[in-house]
């Protein structure tokens, strides 16, 4: 009897619930942008740079580019820099990003480096330039490495060849010596 009462149960909920439809859930690029912060905006158009083939992202920086050259605001700055961020070279330029965000508050910069995304990124670009010149200076450092070792292995070859031609002339001049003289 329980279990005849609890499988009422169970099939009276399965009927309720089966006839309430689910609220839908909204895709990020079909919600009304009023919900989100121009930030935001800026972030979520930055995550699909990374889905962008290099014809699209070269038109993406000259689109980008031309809009902060015709208005230098807050928001073309921003756009802009996010850009040159987050895409690798030849789009991408961390130097110019690092340019472009880390400047001092003013009417035409906006809050400039006081933005939080600029406040996000200034520091990541940052040690991505010491980190770049890091590595730098150890290619550097192993280029001079291999050029002393390509001159060390020259020289090291020069001596063994030396010393091959003076066992060369001991064997002869022993020879000359082992043999019978007539």
């Amino acid at each position: 009897m329980r279990q005849i009462a609890v499988g009422m149960m169970l099939a009276t909920t399965v009927l309720l619930t089966g006839c309430q439809t689910p609220p839908p859930v909204p895709v990020v690029q079909e919600v009304q942008q009023s919900r989100y912060s121009e930030s935001d905006i800026m972030l979520f158009e930055a995550t699909k740079y990374r889905a962008m083939n290099a014809p699209e992202l070269a038109a993406q920086a000259e689109s980008l580019r031309k809009a902060y050259a015709a208005r230098k605001n807050e928001e073309n700055r921003l756009r802009f820099g996010i850009f040159l961020a987050t895409v690798q070279p030849p789009q991408g330029d961390r130097a110019r990003a690092l340019a472009l965000l880390d400047v001092p508050p003013s009417e035409v910069n906006g809050r400039g480096r006081t933005h939080p995304i600029a406040q996000l990124l200034i520091p990541l670009l940052q040690e991505s330039r010491r980190l770049d010149e890091a590595l730098r200076t150890t290619q550097q450092q192993l280029r001079d490495e291999t050029a002393r070792s390509d001159a060390l292995q020259q020289t090291s070859d020069s001596l063994k060849k030396k010393l091959d031609a003076i066992r060369n002339i001991e064997r002869r001049m022993l020879e000359r010596n082992t043999r019978p003289q007539r």
